[in-house]
């Protein structure tokens, strides 16, 4: 049984379980929880107690008296030194996966829901990520935000970015070269798994003179680098609002997806308005292939950060929907779009793509790699959150199983306002307009690919869908959504989240409403981190 001294020493403690950030869990002799920072289940261990609060402690390993037969030591100097990038380098990459099953099963469990969560998939510990940002200090190092703190843990290298961190390192002797910083705060570094091309963005507070010089030099050096941006913005939001990865290595913050913040890409030499990236030199975009489609991928539009593991992504999501040939896919929160292209390519059916997406620059890239792979598909710049709802509430004065069964999948979605769009002269469009009665409250606009229109008051699309693909921030998409989605009757959903507690507590909302979970199958997305991208298969009952 564990004793407390009164240095404030936990002795002969046993943790019995690990935390998503890498807490091992133990009790104080008064049954108050102890969390423990680098410590892994299993670890016999006396704990020095740093913090104290009114229902659990805080502490760290005074002594490993036994190691836990899931300790390894780790293969990273800088995690050693107290980097945030990574949670799980002390423990065996097996005990992590199963770790991570646990985490996602607890999730639903805390929501009512008792389901066994298939194995972790995963493309290995070593797949390396696609995109990360590290800070930058005014004397030009850049390194890796410690544990909870803005303090920098300098490191030449980092096993979670691969090649890409060779850009990095580049970026910072010129810098060196050059007399430091010069207002440089953040470097955004993309690469892309399937080709190889890559881009680098200097997030600062204004400009440096040197930049053209950096971007020519940068080119030279690194003959897949395809573009080099700049991009004003404030050093406290740099981080939050160039990231799409919930665990970026720089950082060690576990900042929400920021896919709805997009900036947009400018030809400039000047800094344009509201942070834009303005293109240094190359191209605006880099190419990427994902099970066997072409993607084009600007700064601003989100993609997922780790290209092997976002195939396995996206094949479990291709099985779980099921598309048949003539069926819709609603795809919300769609990006660039390869979601839902890389579910329809990999079903091989001739199925129809309607996408949501709010950042207008990510859907000029979801138009575009929808032509580049011959997919028939609509993009709707809206907000997936707040705009989509369900189009049958006129029908609810219709009587008997035939009427119900005929509205089923009916949505009405709101188009944001501000941005230009394409119309569609295909009446036979599957963006149908809406009825007489409709008409008369609502305007209703078709989204294609053939001209341009802009719109100077809200206007909203009633379409049908057979299947929905969800893949929202890390907030989730909300209940309130989800029973939108429910109420309009698709027959199947799929969804896709980082975060297993906001998608547990939407996924209750479907069950709530008349929907039984199929399946829930976790893929290792962030390998090393805490964080773990899941794919859960939601049927109507009835279907």
């Amino acid at each position: 049984m564990a004793t407390q001294n009164k240095s404030n020493v936990l002795k002969g403690v046993k943790i019995t379980s690990v935390t998503n950030m890498g807490a091992g869990v133990c009790r104080a002799p008064d049954g108050r929880v102890v969390f423990v920072y680098g410590a892994v289940d299993g670890d016999m261990v006396d704990v020095k107690i740093t913090r104290q609060k009114r229902s659990y402690f805080e502490g760290v390993i005074e002594t490993l008296i036994e190691p836990s037969p899931y300790r390894q030591i780790s293969d990273c100097t800088a995690f050693t030194a107290g980097c945030g990038g990574c949670m799980f380098r002390h423990i065996s990459y097996e005990h992590e996966l199963t770790l991570k099953r646990e985490h996602v099963a607890s999730a639903f469990a805390r929501v009512g829901i008792r389901a066994t969560p298939d194995a972790v998939k995963t493309a290995g510990e070593f797949a390396p990520r696609c995109k990360f940002t590290v800070p930058v200090m005014p004397d030009s190092t850049t390194g890796y935000y410690k544990r909870a703190s803005k303090k920098i843990v300098p490191s030449d290298t980092c096993p979670l970015h691969g090649e890409a961190d060779k850009l990095r390192v580049f970026a910072t002797d010129y810098m060196g070269r050059v007399g430091g910083a010069s207002g440089v705060h953040h470097i955004y570094v993309r690469r892309a798994g399937g080709t190889g091309e890559m881009s680098l963005a200097l997030l600062c507070s204004t400009v440096p003179t040197w930049a053209d010089d950096f971007a020519r030099c940068a080119m030279e050096a690194f003959p897949s680098l395809r573009g080099v941006f700049a991009r004003t913005v404030a050093a406290d939001a740099a981080y939050n609002d160039a990231s799409d990865d919930i665990s970026d290595g720089a950082s060690g913050n576990n900042s929400q997806s920021s896919r709805n913040k997009g900036a947009s890409v400018k030809n400039s030499a000047s800094v344009g308005e509201n942070g834009s990236y303005i293109l240094l030199k190359g191209e605006p975009y880099i190419t990427d292939i994902l099970l066997g489609c072409r993607f084009r991928i600007s700064p601003a539009s989100f993609y997922q950060v780790n290209h092997d593991g976002a195939e396995i992504l996206y094949k479990t999501a291709a099985e779980l929907i099921n598309l048949r040939d003539g069926e819709t896919l609603l795809d919300l929160y769609c990006g660039t779009g390869t979601v839902g292209i890389s579910v329809i390519k990999a079903s091989r059916v001739d199925a129809h793509l309607i996408g949501v997406e709010i950042t207008p620059e990510a859907v000029a890239d979801a138009r575009e790699n929808a032509k580049m792979n011959g997919v028939r598909a609509d993009f709707i710049c809206g907000d997936a959150s707040e705009g989509v709802g369900n189009a049958d509430n006129d029908n609810e004065s219709d009587s008997g199983d035939d009427a119900s069964a005929n509205s089923r999948g009916n949505f009405i979605i709101t188009v944001s306002s501000s941005d230009e769009f394409t119309h569609s002269e295909d009446e036979t469009s599957i963006l149908a307009h809406t009825n007489n009665t409709a008409s008369q409250t609502v305007n209703s606009i078709l989204l294609s690919s053939n001209s341009n229109i802009n719109t100077s008051s809200p206007k909203t699309v009633k379409i049908r869908a057979d299947a929905v693909i969800i893949n929202p921030p890390r907030s989730g998409c909300g209940e309130e959504l989800a029973r939108k989605i429910a109420a309009a009757g698709p027959s199947r959903v799929v969804y896709i989240s980082c975060n297993p507690n906001t998608l547990a507590r939407d996924a209750a909302a479907f069950v709530a409403a008349g929907y039984v979970i199929k399946c829930i199958v976790p893929v290792d997305m962030f390998p090393r981190t805490g964080h773990v991208e899941c794919i859960v298969g939601i049927h109507r009952t009835d279907s």
